[in-house]
């Protein structure tokens, strides 16, 4: 079963470990995931069973530090925001995850900002970067110019 909620959708599924799980843009496949050209596709971050054992994690670009993500799962939907905090670059992927004035943010860890974590804007006008985030086949993939991954790239 699916339900609309903004951008994404919620889909439910008992058969599967991923009872309740986000797809972003449902209707297309997951085709590229490792095109290292610089335009937006697909990139496998890793396995769906693993990566809802831990709520905030940093992705590595293989771009740079710059380029990193922080992947965070809340109430069985992941999102992908840049990774360091616009204010004076605090690393978001070691924030807390809250719910904040009806929605979910995270706090960044170094001056206590919250950040949306759907739309990545906060109260004074500072923005993340936000990326879609697609879960298909037990895998979970995010939306980057570059190749990504959970481990630094040597």
């Amino acid at each position: 079963m699916a339900q609309k909620s903004g951008q994404c959708v919620v889909v439910s599924s008992p058969a599967t470990p991923q009872e309740n799980f986000t797809l972003a843009a449902p209707s297309r496949s997951v085709s590229s995931v490792e095109g290292g050209d610089g335009t937006l596709t697909w990139r496998l971050v890793g396995e769906f069973r693993d990566l809802i054992m831990k709520k905030c994690r940093r992705v590595y670009s293989k771009k740079g530090s710059r380029h990193d993500l922080g992947l965070f799962f809340h109430n069985g939907t992941f999102y992908a925001l840049g990774a360091w905090c616009g204010h004076m670059g605090g690393p978001l992927f070691e924030g807390d995850i809250e719910d904040y004035k009806g929605s979910c943010h995270v706090m960044c860890p170094w001056h206590a900002y919250m950040f949306d974590l759907k739309t990545g804007k906060n109260e004074i006008g500072l923005e993340q970067s936000t990326h879609e985030v697609r879960v298909a086949d037990g895998k979970v993939y995010i939306k980057h110019e570059s190749p990504l991954s959970l481990y630094p790239f040597l």
